[in-house]
């Protein structure tokens, strides 16, 4: 009788440690999922999704005579930006409020006499943020 007694003992510890090593797999899994947490601020809240810039035009052609562009933001970035290019692009601008469109809306001024044909990236910053994008230059106004 003890050693059936025994043997029902030993197979409850069993699956005691079965149930307990599936716990753990399950825990392990979840804990190592491929879906990104949200990221947090400093504060602790969850940041803002990414400002990107997009452009009425698809092209803007290398001309000597300035090349005035709208752009719309996917957020407001404050009421005054700076705009940037890598030097290698030979692109120079300026920015400044657009007439229409509000907060998100900024008109870029180019100066693309020395520029280079390819996409080149776009990056403004304002006060409450920065937006990126792609801007493509294309030869002699094509």
């Amino acid at each position: 009788m003890q050693y059936s007694s025994l043997a029902r003992l030993s197979g409850s510890i069993a699956a005691g440690f079965v149930t307990l090593a599936l716990t753990a797999a399950v825990a392990a899994a979840q804990a190592t999922s491929t879906t990104p947490p949200p990221s947090k601020t400093a504060a602790g809240t969850v940041a803002p999704a990414a400002c990107t810039v997009k452009f009425a035009i698809d092209s803007v052609p290398s001309s000597a005579t300035p090349v005035v562009l709208n752009a719309a933001l996917s957020v407001a970035i404050g009421d005054s930006a700076a705009v940037s290019f890598p030097s290698a692009s030979g692109i120079t601008a300026s920015v400044g409020p657009a007439a229409t469109g509000g907060a998100t809306a900024l008109q870029l001024t180019l100066n693309t006499s020395a520029a280079k044909p390819g996409e080149w990236p776009v990056a403004l910053k304002g006060k409450t943020g920065d937006c990126s994008g792609k801007i493509k230059i294309v030869a002699g106004g094509k």
